[in-house]
């Protein structure tokens, strides 16, 4: 099954509404409130996604500007892992995500704090209450930030930001995010 993400799935993402009723009694207009579904495109990160490599062109200082969309381009098995004899999810990378792997990218997401103390983050497709670690998101949605130098202050929760480094691939060490942002640098705003 290709898990490639097309247009139409984009609009039909951002437009997804649901009714919610609060009440305990015979439902009326006036009970039911529309509630919007929370999705990555309510965060500004949705972009045209190329679906071929050779439509990414890097700017002026050689960078890659993707989506998590972009990091779609996965599918996970199943597995048990020799160390711990525990399943995890072990990818097979798409032709575009292995296409930058080693390149310099830049992502916007929430970050995600692991262990502050060790400067420990974690950049997430979606908010921390609908993250993968939540159990709500898939570990594509998420991407391990080894930091090129240490922050004067924590990163806080949640924070919405774009960070830049270099793009790694890992598809065995499960103590590791399948993606990395090696040299992780804040990008100002």
């Amino acid at each position: 099954m290709d898990s490639t993400i097309l247009e139409e799935d984009i609009e039909e993402i951002d437009t997804t509404e649901e009714e919610t009723n609060f009440s305990n009694h015979t439902n009326t207009e006036e009970d039911t409130i529309p509630v919007r579904s929370y999705s990555i495109a309510d965060n500004e990160m949705l972009s045209p996604t190329p679906k071929n490599i050779e439509d990414y062109q890097p700017d002026s200082r050689g960078v890659y500007d993707i989506t998590w969309l972009t990091l779609t381009d996965v599918k996970f098995e199943e597995k048990i892992a020799e160390q711990d004899s525990a399943l995890y999810l072990y990818p097979t990378f798409g032709k575009i995500v292995k296409s930058l792997d080693g390149k310099k990218v830049s992502i916007k997401g929430f970050v995600i704090p692991i262990d502050p103390t060790e400067h420990f983050y974690v950049l997430s497709a979606n908010p921390y209450s609908a993250c993968f670690f939540c159990g709500k998101a898939g570990p594509e949605s998420i991407m391990e930030l080894e930091l090129k130098s240490a922050p004067s202050e924590a990163y806080e929760l949640d924070m919405f930001t774009t960070f830049e480094g270099t793009f790694k691939l890992n598809g065995t060490d499960v103590d590791h995010c399948n993606y990395i942002l090696k040299d992780a640098v804040l990008v100002a705003e």
